[in-house]
């Protein structure tokens, strides 16, 4: 038998210490992380970052109607970690504000929102369609808010276990504390690895930024969000926007929507398409690289500390001397060492205040070795006094992490700049072979407006090419059809009368894909399909349908298009069949820096917009009809 236990042990320590082959590299300067074919660079991490907490405190002022209600959040207010209570959290505390529901009264106070009016009865009526909208802006807000603690708060977390995060008792425990003027996001779950089943405590400490965003939030907007909800979907939903800290329309984030906003984030802010396995393994190895065990305390001098007591750490933090407010797996002594660990991540990721964001550890080691000891300013006339210790070092540190945390940036923004300009200037001295359509006809030349028709019957006759190489085939045989360019062939020169135009050259393609993604030094498309698709949008010369997989890059067909200089003049309608990717690609595109309109029933004036969005349940209406058509009689139209 011990034989057997013996081949067992040595069995199973074979299989199970089987390690993975490397795939992570750290450039030589410690500021460009690799893992697999993703590269991420800690400079565009940062500025991204950055980015993104800039827009949030945007849309949140935005939001709370540029106004603060008088919210005041004292660094006194107590929170008891061991009440487990439903419904118990910081948030009730205190009178942080006159009145709770003060947003929805300023709300109500402004008649351009039509949020709501009174029926015969003297009761008030919201409009549902108002709502949503603002509904949606507390989305997007939200969105922004878990991004921004996913990445800043401290190293990377489960998403299965960051979007059960909770500011209020539910059926289990909440994971946002209070500790006087910090707030804290923890993860709790029991570990079934002893028979014990502890309670593993994992808490991260939010930095002051953050920290005033999430009081903005919960304090003046989510009120208002959870009664709206409850207006349109019922006393189960207000429940979770009263404990739940991260929704989504009207119900709990579900951790796909999480994982594809990070990836999103990742490949727009900081130009690296990792998901979050991959990035987790990017956020251990940038710990590794700027944290390493330089700020490591020893939990041996602590179980020193315990044994002399004549028991261990743990038992000493289970059974002795429990605080008051705290729980008895966290400590004062243990949140301590959380909290400085949090906050070197928070100068890592340039959120610390009044900090330069960090130099890799063996930078800062080279400028310690090569830094004076600390020495120690003169005293004279003779006065009886301390001299004053001057640490040189940590000034020598200092100085250079602040100098070189610039140039960075301005390296950065150069850099995109630089690229920009380049691909501007090869898609003006280049020959794009695309050749200009006539201007429009007369007004009396259209189709009239009371023609029952999608489309004019021009546009029954116009060949459609198939961007998978099948033979070309009449639109009429097609039951529907999607346009993704020109719904009006009419306005155009007719295509089969004319000759065929010349491709547009790879070169050209190329140089708006430059244009488009200046961030990344050499872009390219995801497949061959979709390059074929965006080469017969930028011709604009025939009507086409492009099928492509999910992430396939089917976007890309009408924003890239929208930077060629050619292009002046003319508007690309795009109908988004939800509100919640209508919003996407609305915001998308405007960070693109392309000129958009979200076309609504309330905001129908188009100008020079190149990118017109609207959602399925507009696109149908009679007054989208009018629109166009209006709109063809002063614009061309792709």
């Amino acid at each position: 038998m011990n034989a057997t236990i013996d081949y067992q042990r040595f069995a199973t320590s074979i299989a199970m210490s089987s390690a993975s082959p490397p795939v992570t590299r750290v450039s030589k300067c410690g500021m460009f992380i690799t893992y697999k074919e993703h590269t991420l660079s800690v400079v565009n991490w940062r500025n991204g970052l950055r980015k993104l907490a800039d827009e949030l405190t945007a849309d949140l002022e935005e939001l709370c109607l540029n106004q603060t209600f008088g919210l005041n959040v004292p660094n006194t207010t107590f929170d008891d970690w061991g009440n487990d209570i439903r419904g118990y959290s910081w948030t009730q505390n205190e009178d942080f504000l006159i009145d709770p529901r003060s947003l929805l009264a300023a709300m109500l106070g402004k008649p351009e929102l039509k949020l709501a009016k009174l029926d015969a009865a003297g009761d008030l009526v919201f409009d549902t369609v108002s709502v949503w909208e603002f509904i949606h802006k507390c989305d997007a807000v939200n969105e922004k808010l878990a991004l921004l603690a996913f990445f800043t708060a401290g190293q990377t977390p489960r998403v299965s276990e960051f979007i059960e995060h909770k500011y209020a008792n539910s059926t289990r425990p909440r994971t946002m504390f209070r500790d006087f003027k910090s707030l804290w996001l923890a993860t709790r779950r029991v570990k079934n690895e002893s028979r014990k089943q502890k309670e593993t405590f994992l808490p991260m400490k939010c930095h002051p930024e953050l920290t005033k965003l999430f009081e903005r939030y919960l304090l003046i907007v989510r009120p208002v969000e959870a009664e709206l909800v409850k207006v349109l979907h019922g006393d189960e939903h207000y429940l979770i926007y009263k404990e739940y800290l991260w929704t989504k329309a009207g119900s709990r984030l579900k951790p796909q929507q999480m994982r594809n906003t990070i990836q999103k984030f990742n490949s727009t802010y900081c130009g690296v398409a990792a998901g979050t396995k991959d990035y987790r393994q990017l956020c251990v190895q940038m710990g590794r690289t700027f944290l390493g065990s330089e700020f490591e305390i020893k939990e041996e001098e602590m179980d020193a500390l315990a044994s002399q007591a004549g028991h261990t750490i743990t038992m000493t933090r289970l059974r002795y001397a429990p605080e008051v407010g705290a729980l008895p797996s966290m400590s004062s002594d243990l949140l301590l060492r959380y909290g400085r660990v949090s906050e070197m991540w928070w100068e890592h990721a340039g959120f610390k205040p009044n900090t330069p964001p960090l130099l890799p550890l063996h930078v800062r080691q080279q400028l310690r070795d090569a830094a004076p000891p600390i020495t120690y300013a003169p005293i004279t006339g003779g006065v009886d006094i301390q001299p004053t210790i001057v640490d040189t070092q940590a000034i020598i540190l200092a100085v250079t992490s602040a100098l070189i945390a610039q140039v960075q940036k301005i390296d950065s923004s150069l850099d995109t700049h630089v690229r920009r300009a380049i691909a501007e200037a090869l898609v003006e001295v280049q020959n794009l072979n695309i050749r200009l359509p006539p201007p429009p006809p007369a007004a009396s030349d259209e189709a009239p407006m009371d023609q029952d028709s999608s489309f004019p019957p021009s546009a029954v006759q116009e060949p459609m090419t198939d961007i998978y190489g099948e033979p070309e085939m009449p639109i009429a045989t097609q039951p529907s059809v999607a346009y993704t360019r020109h719904a009006f062939p009419s306005m155009r020169h007719d295509p089969l009368s004319a000759s065929v135009p010349e491709a547009v050259s790879d070169d050209t393609l190329n140089a708006l894909l430059r244009l488009h993604f200046p961030a990344i030094s050499n872009p390219t498309f995801k497949s061959p399909q979709q390059k074929e698709a965006v080469r017969l949008a930028v011709e604009h010369q025939r009507s086409f349908v492009a099928v492509l997989p999910t992430g396939g890059g089917k976007s890309l067909t009408y924003t890239l298009p929208a930077f060629n200089p050619k292009e002046d003049g003319y508007h690309s309608y795009i109908i988004v069949p939800s509100r919640a990717l209508l919003e996407d690609q609305v915001d998308h595109a405007r960070r693109l820096g392309i000129s958009t309109k979200w076309w609504a029933a309330t905001n129908r004036a188009i100008n020079d917009e190149r990118l017109i969005y609207t959602a399925m349940e507009s696109a149908g209406s009679n007054a989208f009809k009018e629109q166009v058509f209006i709109c063809r009689l002063s614009f061309p139209m792709i």
